[in-house]
């Protein structure tokens, strides 16, 4: 930890888990992520058991076990982005699943939920008397992704 006042964000881009022991994937980073105050990265595959691809998707649907939360929880992540071309890869269900299974581990979101208010709310996270906050968004790659008043 810092002093008070500052901080150290480590970001990550692209993150996806699939393998048999999530835990080890980011073991190569593992004093990098101790040494930072906040972990934030991009969660490009949602985390579900929810096989709902959305009908007259034209390129391939993506997805992480649920049980790959794992690897982000024993790497301390604080905090993921939500809004990228495969948060919708299962639908609205496996979306909201996923943000269930963050919530359950204690890692905020931002750039998913189920209207576009929760989608457009910031990540904020504290450390050493710090706010931050994180925003989510991306642009839309098919008609039934975007976030709308009734849908995330």
């Amino acid at each position: 930890m810092m002093a008070k006042g500052k901080v150290t964000v480590l970001m990550g881009g692209d993150l996806h888990v699939q393998r048999a022991e999530p835990e080890s994937i980011f073991a190569h980073m593992g004093d990098e992520l101790r040494q930072a105050d906040i972990r934030f990265g991009n969660l490009e595959m949602m985390l579900t058991d929810i096989r709902k691809p959305l009908a007259g998707r034209d390129v391939a649907t993506l997805v992480s076990d649920e049980r790959m939360l794992a690897a982000y929880t024993h790497a301390g992540f604080d905090a993921v982005g939500l809004a990228n071309n495969h948060s919708m890869d299962q639908g609205i269900e496996g979306l909201l699943r996923c943000i269930e299974l963050l919530d359950g581990a204690g890692i905020i979101h931002t750039g998913g939920g189920s209207n576009l208010a929760e989608a457009r709310r910031p990540a904020i996270v504290e450390r050493n008397g710090v706010r931050v906050a994180f925003l989510s968004y991306t642009s839309v790659f098919h008609p039934s992704y975007p976030a709308t008043d009734q849908r995330g």
